[in-house]
């Protein structure tokens, strides 16, 4: 009896298996969880250093008009869909809406937590290789 063939036959030719991934160790699993929780405490830390800070910033969010941070938060959400647009207006294919705005908004947050932007173009690069764009 012959082994199982690596390549499955598609309608373009023979195209490779994916590789089958193995579990993460548990100290890879612990590491993650170690990198991942590192900028939450580096910022409670922080917090707690400058409570006076804090505090008058809470205060000041409290006791700003609601129609101004509305129009804030209404702003910022139509960059979003700027960015998207702009997105696929440079795409041949046409991405799913919801998912081309998650990835903006993905970007968007991933660039606050990382230093000089550097998270503002691999996640809706990733987001476009995964959904077909080359």
């Amino acid at each position: 009896m012959s082994a199982p063939s690596p390549l499955v036959i598609a309608p373009d030719g023979p195209v490779p298996k994916a590789p089958a991934r193995s579990a993460p160790s548990r100290s890879g699993r612990s590491l993650r969880l170690a990198l991942c929780l590192t900028p939450l405490l580096i910022a409670l830390c922080w917090a707690v250093a400058n409570r006076p800070v804090v505090y008058e910033g809470v205060r000041r969010l409290v006791s700003a008009d609601p129609r101004w941070l509305l129009a804030g938060l209404g702003c910022t959400c139509l960059t979003w869909v700027a960015a998207s647009f702009v997105r696929q207006g440079a795409l041949p294919d046409r991405l799913p809406a919801g998912l081309l705005l998650a990835s903006q908004f993905a970007a968007g947050a991933a660039n606050h937590a990382l230093p000089a932007g550097s998270a503002r173009t691999p996640s809706p690069c990733a987001f476009c290789g995964r959904a077909g764009c080359r």
